[in-house]
């Protein structure tokens, strides 16, 4: 069962400090309100910085996107932060980023123009990502080379059932398992499917399923009819 990541609550012990100066950065791959929401909480909180691990350590108990905290002081009262994300790696579905970590945040953690970028992994109608096996999706969607989200619409229904919707032939779709190593192997069975079928395909209006999940065989048929 997946664990959403989301804004949380951590207690904060006050920690006498004097700060006259403090410099905040943030990376700006996270979005314009996420990167306020932290500054505003290191502003407010300025007292509590001279113990740095334990700062650091709220700050990302609360704001989970970000990966680290760095702290440290060029003379007394004056202190610099710099805050690191997590790396941006798939969009999910429409709400949610999955970093290279293999973390799932949601999607409002990050700023839009980085995320128009990322490459997008669908769900199928009515999938959740509660439902998802994280390890499973994870390990799937990071060996796959960008050629393949070029070419392919992929859409994930479970470990077992993932298809990929040719972009350029909308009647081709591959159907594969997440264990499977998508190489040029594995599309030259493709092509040799589409080859060999080629006047059936164009027979008829409907899409058809290349379905590539068993070792020694390919199975082809008409989408809806197995």
């Amino acid at each position: 069962m997946l664990a959403l990541i989301t804004w949380g609550a951590v207690k904060i012990k006050n920690i006498a400090c004097m700060v006259n100066d403090c410099n905040i950065e943030v990376e700006s791959v996270l979005s314009i309100n996420y990167q306020k929401k932290i500054k505003e909480f290191i502003q407010n909180n300025q007292n509590l910085i001279s113990k740095k691990n334990q700062f650091a350590s709220q700050i990302q108990e609360l704001f989970p996107a970000v990966l680290d905290v760095s702290i440290f002081s060029k003379r007394p009262g004056s202190w610099e932060i710099a805050v690191k994300s997590f790396d941006p790696m798939i969009k999910v579905g429409d709400q949610f980023i999955l970093s290279k970590n293999g973390q799932l945040f949601e999607r409002d953690a990050f700023a839009e123009d980085v995320i128009q970028k990322l490459n997008p992994v669908y769900l199928a109608f009515g999938e959740s990502v509660q439902n998802l096996e994280l390890d499973k999706f994870f390990g799937f969607v990071k060996e796959l080379a960008p050629s393949v989200f070029e070419d392919y619409e992929i859409v994930w229904v479970d470990q077992h059932n993932i298809f990929l919707s040719d972009k350029n032939n909308k009647k081709i779709n591959l159907l594969c398992g997440f264990d499977q190593k998508l190489d040029e192997n594995f599309f030259k069975r493709k092509f040799d499917v589409v080859m060999q079928n080629e006047e059936e395909i164009k027979k008829f209006r409907a899409a058809w399923v290349i379905d590539t999940r068993f070792k020694n065989q390919i199975v082809f048929f008409k989408k809806g009819v197995p």
